[in-house]
């Protein structure tokens, strides 16, 4: 049966030992003696980082201490250490407490803190498998005792499910996307024609004021012309009326007049002659 720390197992056997058995009694649901054996776990971890560091017979608070003083401030140094009294804390409870508690987050918990110790100190003891800083801890592989291989139809359901909601979500955002672009463009649509109508009333207005100024510079320019070609006829028709008239000897009107002033003369002549 495969465990979270197997990657212990050609580094250090013993504590991949005791890793096991806390996972195999947390499975069992003894989540107390679970707690036990991961305080368990992280006491003989110090003591193996320590090395002939640690004092003999030693506490645990005092092999925590020693690795305390010894610390060079990094990050990883202090997670371990922070790890370690949790599980000391965790440990000592379910050893010494007087009532059974079913607390299984807690142990949980525990686990998930003796893998990070597991973690630090096989990096520690192997330099160079920097790798192991990612692997997270595997809670099925913790119920199952294997890797997850397939999935049931429930899982599939909720798979599918969780991906036909993300692209429901993404589908929403981009149609209100473009319902938004869409609304921007339209308000930009609509001041355009309306500058570029008033631009081309503006054309046609010129344009209907330019051709009628041009064409009455054409038409007055002519009218003076025919004016001047009006009186111009008018003068030779005048002429030519004025010639066409007959001479006075000539108009019979003027002939009877003189026959008639002829003839009073004569009349007169002759009553003249009469009284002499």
């Amino acid at each position: 049966m495969m465990t979270n720390f197997d990657f212990l197992k050609n580094i250090d056997h013993d504590l991949y030992t005791i890793a096991g058995i806390a996972e195999k009694l947390y499975r069992d649901e003894y989540f107390e003696q679970c707690m036990g054996q991961t305080r368990r776990f992280a006491e003989n971890a110090v003591k193996k980082v320590l090395g002939s560091r640690a004092p003999y017979d030693a506490s645990f608070d005092e092999l925590i201490n020693t690795l305390k003083d010894s610390s060079t401030g990094k990050s990883i140094e202090k997670e371990f250490i922070d790890d370690l009294y949790f599980l000391k804390k965790a440990g000592n409870i379910s050893v010494h407490g007087a009532t059974v508690k079913k607390d299984g987050i807690t142990a949980l918990e525990c686990l998930r803190r003796m893998f990070e110790v597991a973690i630090n100190y096989a990096v520690h003891i192997d330099k160079t498998n920097a790798a192991l800083l990612k692997l997270n801890y595997d809670e099925e592989l913790l119920l199952l005792g294997r890797p997850k291989q397939e999935q049931t139809l429930k899982e599939k359901y909720l798979a599918a499910k969780k991906i036909l909601e993300k692209q429901d979500k993404v589908s929403q955002k981009s149609t209100n996307n473009r319902k938004s672009v869409r609304t921007k463009t339209n308000g930009i649509l609509d001041e355009k024609p309306i500058k570029q109508k008033k631009k081309s009333t503006n054309k046609i207005k010129t344009e209907k004021l330019s051709i009628p100024v041009q064409k009455a510079d054409k038409k007055t320019k002519p009218a003076k012309k025919n004016t001047k070609q009006q009186k111009s006829r008018k003068s030779s028709k005048m002429k030519k009326s004025h010639d066409n008239r007959l001479p006075l000897f000539l108009n019979p009107v003027a002939i009877t007049i003189s026959f008639l002033i002829g003839a009073v003369v004569l009349v007169l002549i002759a009553a003249s002659l009469k009284i002499l």
